[in-house]
Parts: structure tokens; C-alpha cells; sequence
């Protein structure tokens, strides 16, 4: 079944005051450019009907993990990009990433340490597999079947772990000096020179 996804139209005024697509971004692209737009006032509309079809092609699991790796890394590097603005963007999903990625370890690891290991499992365990307790909900959000829900909550607890795995490759890449870079990308391809 294929994604509908939305196409895009921006005046070239737009694009040329905004500085276009950042090519240095690895992932967040599109919506990092729409922030931009945004906060030079312009105003985004959007027409409620699939205009494209976007084939995301994943067909492996080391396509998912890579994407929701870099997705991780474009929070991070997004997210404290605009972290001084008014208006955030991504600071909450950097954060939410961190702690549930992050929680449960802490907890296990804690159990170690008081010497409560099996509360240590299962307090990591609650937090790892919250998604699940919201099942009925996500059911009556997204007006999907149980099975696509179950897989949907499923997704949301692993997802975080290459997610954090990318923002780690970020502050890394801060601290080398060695950031990500987008493979492939011609000079001038996507950005407009001003």
C-alpha cells in the first residue's frame, strides 16, 4: 500500500530570503526548512488531499534502524539548533528520546547497585513497554486495526534506542568535530544561493 505524501510548492522569494534546504542536515530537511519560513513570517498552507505518493522503500530492518538512527541524530541537531527561539522545535522529542531511552537503564542499573535487581527489571521493563498501556487509545487516535496498533506500540517503545544511539552520534560528532554528512549531495542541488 503506498504513503501518500504531500508535494510542495514555495514561492522562490521564499527560498531565496530563507536560504532554502539546509544541505548539511542528514535528515529534517523539509520540516526544518518549514520552521525557517515560518519565523521569517511567511505562512505555510497546506491542502488536505494526498497530491504524490512516496515509496519510503524500506524493506529491511537495517533500513528502519538507520532511518530512526538519523531521525535521532536531525532531533538532536535541530532541536538545539532553535533551542534559544520563542518557538522550539524538536527540543521536546530530543528529550522525550533521552529518558525513555535512558530511564530504563538507569533503573536496571540502580537495582544493581541497592542490590534489587528484579525491581530494577521490572521498573525498566514499565517504562520500556509503556506505549503498550495505551493501546485503546492509539486505537480510537489513528482509527487503525488492533494489529497495526499493536505494531504501532511496539515500534514507539524500541524506536527510541536508535533514535538515542543517533543523538549520541550527534554530541560525538560535536565534540570530534566529525558531524554526519548527507552522501551524494550535489553543490547547489537543493539550495538556493542568495
Amino acid at each position: 500500500m503506498p504513503l501518500f505524501w504531500r508535494g510542495v510548492l514555495i514561492k522562490r522569494e521564499v527560498l531565496e530570503k530563507t536560504g532554502g534546504f539546509d544541505e548539511n542536515l542528514v535528515a529534517g530537511e523539509d520540516p526544518e526548512l518549514s520552521y525557517r519560513i515560518r519565523q521569517e513570517g511567511w505562512q505555510i498552507l497546506r491542502i488536505d488531499v494526498p497530491m504524490v505518493t512516496h515509496d519510503i522503500n524500506m524493506t529491511r530492518l537495517r533500513q528502519y534502524l538507520k532511518r530512526a538512527y538519523r531521525s535521532g541524530y536531525a532531533y538532536a541537531e535541530i532541536g538545539l539548533r532553535f533551542i534559544k527561539n520563542s518557538e522550539k522545535m524538536w527540543l521536546r522529542e530530543l528529550i522525550r528520546v533521552i529518558a525513555r531511552a535512558s530511564l530504563p537503564v538507569a533503573l536496571i542499573l540502580g537495582g544493581l547497585v541497592v542490590g534489587k535487581v528484579w525491581i530494577g527489571i521490572l521498573l525498566g521493563l514499565l517504562i520500556l513497554c509503556s506505549p503498550l498501556f495505551n493501546l485503546r487509545r492509539l486505537k480510537q487516535n489513528f482509527g487503525k486495526s488492533w494489529k497495526h496498533t499493536l505494531f504501532y506500540a511496539v515500534h514507539s517503545a524500541l524506536v527510541v534506542y536508535p533514535q538515542f544511539w543517533g543523538v549520541l552520534r550527534y554530541f560525538w560528532g560535536r565534540i570530534s568535530g566529525r558531524p554526519l554528512r548527507n552522501k551524494g549531495v550535489m553543490k547547489g542541488s537543493c539550495h538556493t544561493s542568495s
